[in-house]
């Protein structure tokens, strides 16, 4: 896993504490999908964000001009287009934040922290990105359960809307309470 930040929350020690009352950060009320301010691919809104596959240079121009200063990369340095996006980007003063999730393996509560530690360094608005968006959706889902404690189902409309396609699968054997 790697993640430029160097910075990461733990989840905490329950066995010591009672449960913090759920912040129900992100759970949708009834789910709504409005327009992405712009047209990356597969883009979604959500909770200020707009997620999505790997931007092209001409999006982040859009992005850019749009007042987006922030953005979030979910892919590995081996992915297809990342080595040219990211410096782009960069370059344009947006400030780029590489968070590496991989596959299913990263799709646990340990990185649904540190997705979340992260999140709070983006300012708003800020595109989440992966290869085709399902990551964020994902990433989303888990955040919603293990950090905002949300029920497992309430996490996977968040990440439906959030946009993790195939990745609910998987999701659903990890969103399991102890």
């Amino acid at each position: 896993i790697e993640s430029e930040t160097g910075r990461g929350m733990s989840p905490p020690d329950r066995s010591k504490s009672p449960r913090p009352a759920p912040s129900r950060r992100g759970v949708p009320s009834k789910p709504r999908l409005p327009k992405p301010p712009i047209a990356i691919p597969g883009a979604r809104l959500h909770d200020g964000y707009v997620l999505g596959g790997l931007p092209s240079k001409e999006q982040f121009d859009e992005a850019y001009a749009a007042g987006f200063e922030s953005a979030m990369s979910l892919m590995a340095n081996d992915e297809d287009g990342i080595r040219e996006i990211a410096p782009y980007a960069s370059s344009l003063g947006v400030r780029y934040i590489r968070f590496t999730v991989r596959g299913t393996e990263d799709l646990n509560e340990s990185m649904a922290w540190q997705f979340a530690s992260t999140l709070g360094m983006l300012g708003r608005p800020a595109i989440i990105h992966s290869a085709n968006g399902e990551r964020a959706g994902a990433m989303f889902a888990l955040m919603a359960f293990f950090v905002d404690e949300a029920s497992a189902d309430e996490a996977l409309a968040i990440g439906r809307l959030a946009g993790m396609g195939s990745l609910e699968a998987h999701l659903r054997g990890v969103l399991v309470r102890d």
